[in-house]
């Protein structure tokens, strides 16, 4: 998919721009120009995309410019001080009013604006926050369950993260604030999570009632805990101490693998998926059901709090409104990415990359400048084309065994 994003996205764009000293001695050519008496001087040829160009900015009459080490300052008659650069040459017109200028040479580029680091960048920020809670996910589908309260959970604790932290002084390390905010959010997330699988194995009834009861409650005891207002004004160190977007995606890269460790190289996950197999003979062979059926649900929790935890960070605040339509997201990674919702199979690493490529969905929609509103077709159809193949999948294996 990715492949196909690099050649779709594949045009012209502007690249760099180069400007030039006002003493530049510039001769334009067929082939191009040529730039002499300037640190940049040399042949910037045509053939190779450069293109010259007079930029020009007009200030009101009576404005005034002095020249420092740093730029020129531009004051106009009412209005702020404007700095321009080293390289623009200002002068006087006729009725007064002020004229900088700057020559230029500007290259277009071919390229795919795809494969550009900030978009690639962009993609990864973009699948992190789901990634995170598709790995809990992932172990709840591979328990034959669901769970479709993460969202909540998600808006929940960061809810209780926040209204904690903004009870702090304002000037509070980050030393402290950070580790507080991570035991808040992960540890409410953790609760939440822990009273879907007591509800499910109590009440032993589908995880989809149970949770879909909870999500509704989560998200109610958030709006109750803000009255619907955002909540800010945690510590300014909480957002400024950490780059939390690469952070969320050292995150998302940590989850993967300790997820894919836990469910594959632990006796807690091969009994995660011996319970998605064959519940009934799980228990014949002495499997605590119950006990894993909480723990997994509880796990799922804990790490929509540390999403939770990720966007607070970037923020600086939450709010109850946030998470909508989260867990569509989240079990539709975990199922692109291999989970059967049959149960009994899936993999961490496989639901991340369903949330990289639901994550790719959406950039395609923006680098193809195709319009918004066909990405929840598309997003929809890869839904329906995933759970297919993983009914035919299922299909074979039977017929086989």
């Amino acid at each position: 998919m990715g492949a196909v994003l690099a050649i779709a996205s594949y045009g012209e764009e502007t690249g760099p721009t180069i400007a030039f000293t006002p003493q530049a001695q510039i001769t334009e050519t067929d082939e191009g120009i040529v730039v002499e008496n300037d640190p940049r001087a040399g042949t910037y040829l045509a053939a190779d995309g450069w293109s010259f160009d007079i930029r020009r900015r007009t200030f009101p009459a009576g404005s005034t410019f002095e020249r420092t080490p740093e730029g020129t300052i531009i004051t106009p008659p009412e209005g702020r001080r404007v700095r321009i650069g080293l390289e623009q040459d200002v002068s006087t017109l006729e009725d007064g009013s002020l004229v900088a200028q700057r020559a230029i040479a500007e290259r277009t580029v071919k390229r795919s604006s795809f494969l550009k680091r900030q978009n690639l960048q962009l993609v990864a920020e973009s699948a992190s926050i789901f990634a995170i809670m598709a790995v809990g996910a992932a172990a709840v589908i591979i328990l034959a369950g669901i769970d479709l309260s993460v969202g909540s959970i998600y808006a929940l604790a960061g809810v209780v993260g926040g209204i904690v932290l903004r009870e702090l002084d304002p000037g509070t390390s980050a030393f402290v604030a950070i580790p507080l905010a991570a035991a808040l959010c992960v540890g409410a997330g953790a609760v939440c999570g822990f009273v879907n699988g007591v509800g499910v194995v109590v009440m032993k009834v589908h995880p989809f009632v149970i949770t879909l009861s909870t999500m509704a409650v989560y998200r109610g005891v958030a709006l109750v805990l803000t009255g619907g207002d955002t909540v800010d004004g945690v510590p300014a160190s909480v957002p400024a101490s950490l780059d939390w977007r690469l952070t969320a995606i050292y995150t998302m890269v940590a989850c993967a693998l300790i997820g894919a460790f836990v469910y594959t190289r632990t006796v807690f996950g091969r009994r995660i998926f011996a319970v998605g197999g064959n519940e009934v003979a799980a228990r014949y062979a002495g499997v605590p059901v119950n006990r894993i059926r909480i723990m997994v649900f509880t796990i799922a929790g804990a790490l929509g709090g540390l999403a939770a935890l990720m966007a607070l960070g970037r923020f600086g605040a939450a709010e109850a409104s946030a998470g909508m339509a989260y867990e569509l997201k989240v079990i539709a990674a975990a199922v692109i990415g291999g989970t059967s919702l049959a149960g009994g199979r899936g993999s961490a690493i496989g639901a991340v990359l369903g949330a990289i490529i639901i994550a790719l969905i959406e950039n395609a929609f923006v680098v193809m400048r195709i319009p918004a509103q066909w990405s929840q077709v598309v997003f929809g159809v890869t839904i329906v084309i995933a759970v297919a193949i993983d009914r035919a999948k299922t299909g074979i294996q039977h017929r086989k065994s």
